[in-house]
C-alpha cells in the first residue's frame, strides 16, 4: 500500500505537464553493479549523492545563493529542503493512489522522475525510457532511459547533468528538432485523434472533427529565417484558429501531390516509414504550404526557411529542444475525447523518445558535446 506522503505527492498533477521542459539525449547510463537502476531503493542513495554534493557550500565554483550567469532563480528559491528520486510510473499509475511504486510492474515504469526540492520552489527532471524496447536494462550494465528533461535553473542543471554524466558515464547532448520532426508530430498528432478506436466506427465525421478542433485547440506555427534572407525578420508566426483546422486538412487532401524538390527545406517525399520526417504531402502540411506560398510568397521548401516552433492546444515544440505539454482534456467533462487526446499524447511523448534514441543526423549535430549550462 502506497503512504499518505506518496498519495498525496500523485494528487499533483502528472509532472510532464504544464510545465517547459528542455530536452537532451542521454546515452546509457552504466549502473556500476547495482542489479537494477529502476529500484526506489537504488534511487535513494542518488537522491542523497546528489543532495549531499547541492549542499555543499560551493555549487561547480559558485557560491550557492549567488546570481549565477545572471540567473537568479536559486537564490530566490531559499533553502534545499528535499531531493527526491522515484520510479515514475505512466500517467494510469500516477493517479492511482492505492499503488506503492514498489508494486509497479516493468510495464507501468516509464523512468525516473527526479525532484529537488527548496523552500519556495521545487525543480524537476525526469528520465524516460522507450516503452516499446524489451531491453531498458541490459546484462551489460547498462540502463537505457535516451530521452532527459528538466526543469531547471542552469546552474542547478549544470550540477545535476554533471552527476549523471560522472556517475553513470553516459553522454548527454542537447535535443534539437528539425523542422520536419515539429510538423510531423503535429500531422501524426492530429492523425491519432481523429482515427477511430474498433468500438466507434460509425462515428460520424462530425464528432471526429468535434475532438479535433477540441484537442489541438488554436494552432500557431512559427517560421524562421536564415540570416541571408532578412537580418531584421527573424520570425513570422501564422495562427490558424481551431475552427480552421479541420478544413486546412481538407483541403490538403485535395491538393495534388506536389513534384519533387531541390536539397533543403521540408521534404516532399512521401515516406510513411520515417517516424521523424514530415512531408509536404501530409494533408495539414500540403495545405500549409500552400496558404503560405498564396498569402505570404514563400516556399517551406526553401532551404532557408524552417519551422522553429509549433504550438496548440496539446502542446508546444521548439526546434531549439523545449517542449511544453498540456493534460489531455477532463474525463469528467468531455466525454470520449479523453481517451482519443490521451491516445495522442502518448503517442507524441513516444515519438519525442525514438527521436532521443535515434542516431539520425540533425543541423544541429555539431552541438552535441556537452550540453551542460544550456
Amino acid at each position: 500500500m502506497s503512504t499518505p506522503e506518496s498519495e498525496q505527492e500523485r494528487l499533483r498533477p502528472y509532472p510532464l505537464y504544464n510545465t517547459t521542459l528542455t530536452l537532451y539525449r542521454l546515452s546509457p547510463l552504466y549502473r556500476s553493479g547495482a542489479s537494477s537502476l529502476l529500484i526506489n531503493a537504488t534511487l535513494a542513495q542518488h537522491a542523497r549523492h546528489l543532495k549531499d554534493l547541492l549542499t555543499g557550500e560551493v555549487l561547480r565554483g559558485v557560491r550557492v545563493g549567488f546570481t549565477a550567469g545572471g540567473d537568479e532563480g536559486l537564490a530566490r528559491a531559499g533553502k534545499l529542503k528535499e531531493c527526491r528520486w522515484k520510479v515514475l510510473g505512466d500517467e494510469t499509475a500516477w493517479r492511482d493512489v492505492t499503488l506503492a511504486e514498489e508494486d509497479f510492474s516493468p510495464e507501468d515504469i516509464v523512468g525516473i522522475h527526479v525532484e529537488i526540492e527548496y523552500e519556495k520552489t521545487t525543480y524537476m527532471a525526469a528520465l524516460l525510457r522507450n516503452t516499446s524496447s524489451s531491453t531498458t536494462e541490459d546484462d551489460n550494465g547498462f540502463t537505457h532511459l535516451p530521452l532527459l528533461v528538466t526543469r531547471m535553473p542552469a546552474p542547478l542543471r549544470e550540477t545535476f547533468l554533471d552527476y549523471l554524466s560522472t556517475t553513470f558515464d553516459t553522454h548527454i547532448s542537447q535535443l534539437k528538432l528539425p523542422s520536419e520532426f515539429l510538423i510531423s508530430s503535429l500531422e501524426k498528432f492530429m492523425v491519432d485523434v481523429t482515427a477511430p478506436s474498433q468500438d466507434e466506427e460509425d462515428l460520424r465525421a462530425r464528432e471526429v472533427l468535434g475532438y479535433l478542433r477540441n484537442t489541438v485547440k488554436d494552432l500557431v506555427v512559427t517560421l524562421s529565417f536564415a540570416a541571408p534572407i532578412s537580418p531584421l525578420l527573424k520570425s513570422i508566426e501564422i495562427s490558424i484558429s481551431k475552427a480552421d483546422v479541420p478544413g486546412f486538412i481538407a483541403q490538403g487532401r485535395k491538393i495534388q501531390q506536389p513534384p519533387e524538390p531541390s536539397k533543403g527545406g521540408l521534404k516532399r517525399k512521401h515516406d510513411r516509414s520515417s517516424t521523424t520526417t514530415a512531408t509536404v504531402s501530409d494533408p495539414f502540411t500540403r495545405a500549409l504550404s500552400q496558404y503560405i506560398n498564396t498569402h505570404l510568397a514563400l516556399s517551406l521548401t526553401h532551404p532557408d526557411i524552417r519551422i522553429s516552433k509549433i504550438s496548440c492546444g496539446a502542446f508546444a515544440l521548439g526546434a531549439e529542444g523545449k517542449v511544453k505539454i498540456f493534460p489531455p482534456i477532463d474525463p469528467e467533462n468531455a466525454s470520449e475525447v479523453p481517451t482519443r487526446s490521451q491516445t495522442a499524447m502518448a503517442g507524441f511523448l513516444h515519438r519525442l523518445i525514438e527521436r532521443a534514441t535515434s542516431r539520425e543526423p540533425t543541423p544541429d549535430r555539431a552541438d552535441t558535446t556537452n550540453a551542460q549550462g544550456r
